[in-house]
């Protein structure tokens, strides 16, 4: 089926891995020999080869991930999609590597320089992999709430990569429900608006099941019906044509301005 390694194939392969730093590249790697185990796997084919390559990855990954805490922006994404790779990595075939990859994962939690999406995705996964961690995760969100305009809106992106990693922590009381509703209801019209695109994907993710239930949580709070909190009622036409109308007239009296 042409899914074997050639002895040129497993030389390239470790010269690439010794000469490679590059944690991203190291994540790739890592993705693309799992995938060619599963083939070979189904194909009954040898796979010891790209097992072995596979585990110099997640070697490697765990070695650096502590010092993804920071990562740049552009790179926010692939982290977490590595950190997540690993966590199927870990729970499956390769568990001799779960407890250095939650070392790791608690080495990354304990930098003071973090970037909220990937802390929250750290703290997502451990929570996962052990449901008593949940305090670990209530006492980060509670530190942003309590800090600064700044920190108080890193916190929306704490929240977009926790729940992206363990929907279910909202699930089990409401804890975090009550933190959320804090974080919105504390923050001014203009910084809601800022955080709102990183609320909407926090729960981008969300069943429509868990949805309900989060409604059902929310409308508790507020002795509320949570059937109101999912349907939008429809906007009044005249209202609508009224603030077209409105619009209009501004940006016509904003072009005369600039005239000379």
């Amino acid at each position: 089926m042409g899914l074997e390694l050639s002895d040129d194939d497993k030389t390239c392969a470790e010269n690439i891995l010794n000469s490679d730093g590059d944690f991203f590249s190291v994540g790739r790697g890592l993705r693309h020999f799992i995938t060619l185990m599963e083939l070979q796997q189904l194909y009954n084919t040898e796979f010891s080869a790209a097992e072995n390559c596979a585990k110099r990855c997640m070697t490697r990954i765990i070695t650096a991930l502590p010092d993804m805490a920071s990562v740049k922006d552009d790179h926010i994404a692939e982290c977490a999609a590595i950190m997540y790779t690993m966590q199927k990595a870990v729970t499956d075939g390769f568990r001799e590597y779960r407890q250095d990859y939650e070392n790791a994962l608690l080495s990354l939690c304990g930098k003071s320089d973090k970037d909220p999406f990937v802390y929250g995705t750290a703290l997502g996964i451990l929570y996962a992999f052990d449901p008593h961690r949940r305090k670990l995760a209530e006492q980060a969100m509670s530190s942003y709430l309590k800090g600064d305009r700044n920190v108080q809106i890193q916190g929306a992106e704490f929240l977009h990569g926790l729940f992206n990693a363990a929907r279910d922590i909202i699930m089990t009381d409401d804890s975090f429900i009550r933190m959320t509703d804090t974080l919105i209801c504390g923050l001014d019209y203009d910084d809601f608006i800022e955080i709102l695109p990183s609320m909407k994907l926090a729960f981008s993710c969300f069943t429509p099941y868990e949805i309900q239930q989060t409604a059902t949580a929310v409308a508790k709070l507020y002795d509320a019906d949570s059937a109101e909190l999912l349907v939008e009622k429809p906007m009044n036409e005249r209202l609508y044509s009224f603030g077209e109308k409105i619009d209009k007239e501004i940006v016509k009296l904003l072009s005369e301005e600039e005239k000379p």
